[in-house]
């Protein structure tokens, strides 16, 4: 079954393999690998914030730029930010 891509909250790296976390709680693994999720995504509001982390920019929490910047999505869960995810999420704040 195909996931609608405003469903989609974060994709994380896992090697080679994609896991993709939902609104609805529920992880799906992909084989493609987060490179791939990028090209294919990115500009349509996603936004890569680290080299193991694409973010629904929708589905942003909180960002905060103390300590070299994290944020925390509508899953609760916080990522790290790398310098240039945070100037790209800068961009939008």
């Amino acid at each position: 079954m195909p996931l609608n891509v405003i469903e989609i909250v974060r994709l994380e790296a896992q090697g080679k393999y994609t896991e993709i976390y939902c609104d609805d709680g529920k992880v799906h693994t992909s084989s493609k690998n987060l490179g791939e999720f990028a090209e294919m995504l990115e500009g349509n509001q996603f936004l890569k914030i680290h080299r193991s982390h694409l973010v629904n920019t929708d589905k942003i929490k909180v960002f905060s730029k103390a300590d070299g910047g994290t944020l925390i999505t509508t899953d609760g869960k916080e990522l790290p930010v790398s310098r240039a995810g945070r100037e790209r999420l800068l961009g939008l704040f």
